[in-house]
């Protein structure tokens, strides 16, 4: 009977052994399976915020490109207008007689002169150079006008960069004016 009890005690044991083994893998796997599902879950959430900045990415990218498509359109014709002149813009040689006779244009009209800043030419795309200068002018508003309506008539192609009023005089009606213009001259010959 020692022997029997013996063996039974030995079986509980073994059984006891197993049971708490199995309870400790349980507990185990299954701390180990809610990590592991926390982690996935926290990782498909990650994943889907990827995926949402990816597709804000991707549309900040399509307007980035319209945009710069069409500053290349833009920048593409303003070339090829640009590369025309050079057929029958004045040269860079030409660039005194051509101030000379902005600046008689300008007397004409009834302004006089009382400031004027030359940039150095700067070249451009294509075969031409830009000059931008500025000039502070005095005379009445009429004067303004008339020299207004004659900048496009000159030979010479001047673009108007700016025009801002410094002092009006209201008592002689007289302006004070800084004048910025861009011209272009042609780099052959």
């Amino acid at each position: 009977m020692k022997t029997r009890s013996k063996t039974l005690l030995t079986n509980i044991a073994i059984y006891v052994s197993i049971v708490v083994i199995a309870g400790i893998n349980v507990l185990y796997w299954k701390t180990y399976v809610g990590k592991s599902r926390a982690e996935l879950s926290e990782l498909a959430a990650n994943i889907e915020r990827l995926k949402a900045d990816k597709a804000a990415k991707v549309s900040e990218l399509e307007k980035t490109n319209v945009t710069k498509r069409n500053f290349e359109e833009e920048t593409e014709k303003r070339r090829q207008e640009l590369a025309s002149y050079g057929d029958f813009l004045r040269k860079e040689s030409e660039r005194p007689e051509s101030i000379e006779r902005l600046q008689v244009t300008i007397e004409k009209a009834g302004i006089q002169i009382l400031k004027a800043a030359f940039n150095p030419l700067a070249k451009g795309d294509g075969n031409y150079s830009v000059f931008n200068f500025t000039m502070e002018l005095e005379g009445p508003y009429v004067a303004f006008k008339r020299l207004l309506a004659l900048l496009p008539k000159e030979e010479q192609i001047y673009r108007i960069q700016a025009f801002d009023v410094l002092n009006y005089d209201n008592t002689r009606h007289n302006w004070e004016v800084r004048l910025a213009l861009e011209t272009y001259f042609s780099r052959q010959g």
